[in-house]
Parts: structure tokens; C-alpha cells; sequence
């Protein structure tokens, strides 16, 4: 049996294949997306049907100005649902991972070192996600708070 692999295709075909396919999708939707989709327009579909814009934005906020109060990290718990499906918590930690992916080269070799142990720690639980028995909202707070790990501190005015 032969696999027969494509080349990922970039952003703005994604984006077009999305508006033609998914037209309820709104931008945050597309966005979110695009950023897990790895370049594959079968994979943004379906994570379109998960509904993730503003899981991803969420995420994205995480990164960039931390969570020292914990409000965004509830603020993912509560989005991703009480009762979430398997897929869409597995959808979720995918897309934390191209998140977190995306950091890759945007900063100091110390911060690319804690990008890489991150994206690690988001794998793994990845890996464990569909054998553990989870809480939904904690493993959102898990995951929230390994995103918020990678903010960058703030100097003192």
C-alpha cells in the first residue's frame, strides 16, 4: 500500500477553499482554522465544524500577554463546553499545538528552547487525552496554562 502525499497548500488557498466550502465559517473560524490545518484544506474543514475561532483567540491572547489572573485560562475551560465531544477536545489540544508551533523562531534561543518543551508537553497530553478520563475543564486549564508560560515577561516602566 502506497501513501500518496500532497504539498501543503498555503494560507490564502486555505482560506479560499474555506469561504467556498464553509461560507458559515466567520473569520475567527477561518482563522482558527488555518492555524491547525498544517497546510491541509481536509483538516481546516473539519476543524471548521469544531467551531474553534474563539478558542483560538484565546489561546493566541495566552501567548501574548500571559494569564497572571487566570481568567483567560477559565475563559478556554468555559468555551470548550462542560460536556465536550472527544473530538473537539482532541481538536482543541491540536490546535494549542500548531499555536504554540507557530512561536517557533519568534524570539530568543531561550524562548525557542521553552516553545519546543510546550509544544512537548502538548503532545503528550495529546497522547493521553483519549485513554485518560480528563476533566474537559481542567485539561483546558492545563493547557492554558502552558500557553501562558510562553508570554513574554513584561519590564518594569
Amino acid at each position: 500500500c502506497r501513501i500518496l502525499r500532497f504539498a501543503p497548500l498555503e494560507n490564502a488557498d486555505i482560506e479560499g477553499i474555506l469561504r467556498q466550502s464553509a461560507p458559515q465559517a466567520d473569520a475567527a473560524a477561518r482563522a482558527a482554522a488555518i492555524a491547525a490545518a498544517e497546510g491541509s484544506p481536509g483538516a481546516a474543514l473539519e476543524f471548521v465544524e469544531q467551531d474553534l475561532g474563539k478558542l483560538h483567540q484565546l489561546m493566541t491572547r495566552l501567548i501574548a500577554e500571559g494569564d497572571e489572573h487566570f481568567a483567560l485560562r477559565a475563559a478556554l475551560a468555559e468555551e470548550i463546553g462542560a460536556r465536550p465531544t472527544r473530538e473537539r477536545q482532541q481538536a482543541a489540544v491540536d490546535l494549542a499545538r500548531a499555536v504554540v508551533a507557530a512561536e517557533l523562531g519568534k524570539g530568543s534561543a531561550e524562548r525557542n528552547q521553552r516553545v519546543i518543551a510546550v509544544h512537548g508537553d502538548l503532545v503528550r497530553l495529546a497522547g493521553q487525552l483519549p485513554t485518560y478520563n480528563f476533566d474537559p475543564a481542567l485539561a483546558m486549564m492545563e493547557i492554558g496554562a502552558l500557553l501562558a508560560s510562553l508570554a513574554m515577561p513584561r519590564e518594569a516602566a
